[in-house]
């Protein structure tokens, strides 16, 4: 006997934020709440389970998500910055060279001139203030300046000052803002002598693209059954996936839906991801446009390099 199996693909959207994401976000946002309630005759089989990461270090808890949604390991994260103790002069600070500041600011600045920033090293990373005029960065100012960070990610922050009196005077200080912060990008290159962040920089998180299959059973039932394919989505979704509906004739017969493990686990891969950064390259599809900063240790280098 041969019987009609209808599959209809539709992909739930995920939420919004540009900063790591809360893994409680993600205990809500399962694809159950959003998927609309199933018609007469649809049939959900996601089983309850113990907590599969109770117990687990966060290594271990990579490698679990890897098994269940194995698309993870041809991701790519950013690169660990190496450590800036040879780097640092008997100060303490760090000098670079770079053509990328224009990039930094929204101030006009030449693109085409190697310039000196000064940085001090903070928890591991790079850190100073690029100023909104074409002086130097360094660490020390104290208005009108962009906080610049480079670490696996390369994040800048406004920051604007008012003083009135000594600005030496802790007290002086009469108005702070500060702006959000902003991903320049990931670092996708790290050697002794420079630094690259040609990568964007995202969170991700998994979602389902939910097949509903329509088995017509003998006897003129109608048994319908809901699956979901795992698919990894940037964090705000820029939208624009894929969609559409196919059907396929088979023979097959009406017993239980299968369970739907990916539906099951879809919370829990969500917590493994939640503060994972993802390297997405420029030509990859979503992926933002690259601003592929470079740093270098010395003028000479800076000068002499003529990559992207």
């Amino acid at each position: 006997m041969r019987y009609v199996i209808l599959i209809a693909m539709g992909l739930l959207g995920c939420g919004s934020g540009v900063e790591p994401a809360d893994p409680s976000y993600f205990e809500g946002n399962t694809g159950a709440e959003t998927t609309p309630p199933p018609s007469p005759g649809v049939e959900e089989n996601v089983a309850e389970q113990p907590d599969p990461l109770a117990g687990l270090s966060p290594e271990e808890q990579w490698e679990w998500a890897v098994s269940v949604y194995p698309a993870l390991a041809e991701t790519r994260q950013p690169l660990t910055p190496p450590s800036f103790e040879g780097w640092q002069a008997a100060d303490g600070t760090v000098t670079l060279y770079t053509r990328s500041l224009h990039l930094v600011t929204s101030d006009r600045r030449p693109s085409n001139t190697c310039v000196r920033g000064v940085f001090e090293v903070l928890d591991g990373e790079l850190e100073t203030r690029v100023p909104s005029s074409n002086a130097e960065p360094r660490p020390d100012l104290t208005e009108g300046f962009t906080l610049l960070t480079l670490g696996e990610q390369a994040v800048t922050n406004a920051h604007e000052v008012q003083y009135e009196g000594e600005q030496d005077d802790e007290e002086a200080g009469i108005g702070a803002s500060a702006g959000w912060p902003t991903r320049l990008g990931a670092l996708t290159e790290a050697t002794e002598d420079m630094l690259r962040y040609g990568a964007s920089a995202q969170n991700m998180a998994a979602v389902c693209a939910t097949r509903t299959i329509t088995r017509h059973c003998q006897g003129g039932e109608t048994q319908s059954c809901q699956v979901c394919d795992l698919v990894l989505r940037p964090v705000p979704d820029p939208g624009g996936a894929p969609s559409g509906d196919a059907s396929v004739e088979m023979e097959s017969d009406c017993g239980p839906c299968p369970p739907d493990d990916a539906a099951a686990h879809l919370a829990a891969i969500n917590r493994v991801i939640a503060d994972r950064v993802f390297a997405a390259m420029p030509e990859e599809a979503g992926a933002a446009q690259s601003t592929a900063l470079t740093f270098f240790r010395t003028q000479a280098a800076c000068r002499r390099y003529r990559g992207p």
